[in-house]
């Protein structure tokens, strides 16, 4: 959806018949809500929320109130439930609630919005805040389509492996077995072995999806227990490839926070107490109340993070640096900029390091089962000849 800026005359609010016309909708307005609060969930998607941002900051930068912008916005959304969305943000607006509160009252906005409009509407910043939330959302999408399309490709080598090899276990080995007890003789080892497993998964099938569902019951407890969950996370970002990439990309967010939240003169201890909230990282969650306890008692926060080795000594000398010139702000924006670049090239290296090894690994699959069922053939061609 884009705004039609030829409605908009820079400076001025929104014509009087724009304005009887929005009185005349408003019937429909109470019906959309309606419909909205009966199916409340998470509407918003990061593409609908990075839309938002970004024109909304363009109705601003046009001389528009945020009334006016809201209002405008909705009124060219064109899935009802989502303009429902929107209209309720600009109803609360009108009764005297503040941008925040409005966005919170919906229960389509993270945390990380919450507070980041908050500190704008409270720092007189509140047009920057939403571009940057916009920049945010774009960000997020790219990072979400670079790891999307690194996985993608291998996930698919995968599935099909899997779906080549229950198809050979299935049809193509018993039939290779019951040629083979027409001879009468023993057969290799390994052939045997590969026959006792497709025997296996056709007679007990149902034991190997209840094992699949309880692997899914356990994972989902475990993302309940903090300690179990801090554990597993401080061993993924020791996993070679993947967990550089997990620990830059917590990072790069940790740092967009940050320089969101400096850039707003937000109190360091303040900043670091909403960046817990919103980094979605436990460890680094933990590891930021300590740092923050520390900061209240006089120390530094580039002395404060060098203690702790999930952040790189480069990144501490920058923020001393930071704290030195009184531009931290600047730094936490270089340190996302550099981290995103470190993410870009990951992705890329990933790619590049799965769809090979996928490919050799469903090959060597196929192989293996292959010549399981050739050896004894060629055991009975030499017996024959001999």
């Amino acid at each position: 959806m884009a705004i039609k800026l030829s409605s908009i005359e820079s400076g001025k609010p929104v014509s009087k018949q724009g304005t009887r016309q929005a009185n005349r909708q408003k019937g429909a307005d109470i019906s959309l809500l309606k419909q909205y609060f009966t199916t409340k969930g998470h509407l918003l998607k990061d593409r609908k929320k990075e839309e938002f941002y970004a024109e909304i900051f363009l109705l601003l930068q046009a001389g528009l109130d945020l009334k006016s912008a809201i209002e405008l916005f909705s009124s060219q959304e064109s899935n009802v439930r989502l303009k429902a969305v929107f209209t309720d943000i600009g109803n609360k607006l009108i009764k005297g609630s503040s941008f925040s509160d409005a966005l919170e009252q919906t229960g389509q906005f993270s945390l990380y919005e919450y507070y980041s409009v908050k500190i704008g509407e409270e720092s007189g910043k509140l047009p920057e805040v939403v571009r940057e939330l916009g920049h945010y959302y774009e960000r997020k999408i790219k990072l979400q389509k670079q790891v999307f399309g690194a996985l993608s490709y291998p996930f698919i080598i995968l599935i099909t492996a899997v779906i080549v090899v229950i198809f050979m276990m299935n049809f193509i080995v018993p039939l290779f077995a019951d040629a083979f007890k027409r001879f009468n003789s023993d057969l290799p080892a390994f052939t045997q072995s590969v026959i006792d497993i497709s025997n296996g998964l056709r007679s007990y099938w149902w034991l190997i999806l209840l094992v699949f569902i309880s692997i899914g019951v356990t994972v989902f407890f475990i993302r309940q227990n903090k300690k179990v969950l801090r554990t597993l996370s401080s061993l993924v970002i020791h996993v070679p490839v993947v967990g550089p990439l997990l620990l830059k990309i917590y990072l790069a967010r940790f740092c967009q926070f940050m320089s969101l939240m400096t850039s707003a003169k937000t109190p360091l201890i303040t900043a670091l107490d909403m960046v817990g909230k919103m980094v979605g990282f436990l460890p680094l969650e933990e590891i930021l109340v300590s740092v923050r306890s520390q900061i209240y008692k006089g120390m530094l926060l580039n002395e404060a993070l060098a203690s702790y080795s999930l952040f790189d000594e480069r990144m501490v000398a920058l923020l001393k640096v930071g704290e030195e010139t009184n531009n931290l702000d600047v730094i936490f924006r270089k340190l996302h900029s550099q981290y995103s670049e470190d993410i870009d090239h990951y992705t890329q290296l990933m790619s590049s390091l799965l769809e090979p090894l996928m490919i050799v690994f469903v090959g060597g699959l196929v192989a293996l089962i292959l010549v399981a069922m050739y050896l004894p053939m060629f055991k009975i061609g030499n017996t024959m000849i001999g």
